[in-house]
């Protein structure tokens, strides 16, 4: 951009030209981030609000965290017979 307006032969039509590009990329920006916001948020609020408690499935297996037996589950079982 900055070439394009350097080109122009009118002495100041170049940097009015640059300016008015910077502030309209700015506004354009801002408006985008503002958007992006309120969708992230609309978004939170509604998986917040529509998942419900009994979605969540719960970990049934007695023992340590991420289901894997703990060493008093290892001992309480039987032993397989050989053969």
């Amino acid at each position: 951009m900055r070439g394009a307006a350097g080109a122009i032969p009118v002495p100041g039509v170049g940097q009015t030209l640059l300016h008015a590009y910077q502030v309209g990329f700015t506004s354009t920006f801002n408006h985008l981030m503002i958007i992006s916001t309120v969708v992230a948020l609309i978004g939170s609020a509604a998986a917040f609000s529509l998942v419900r408690q009994r979605d969540f499935v719960l970990n049934q297996t007695p023992g340590r965290a991420g289901g894997a037996p703990g060493p008093e589950a290892e001992a309480k079982a039987a032993p397989v017979p050989a053969g």
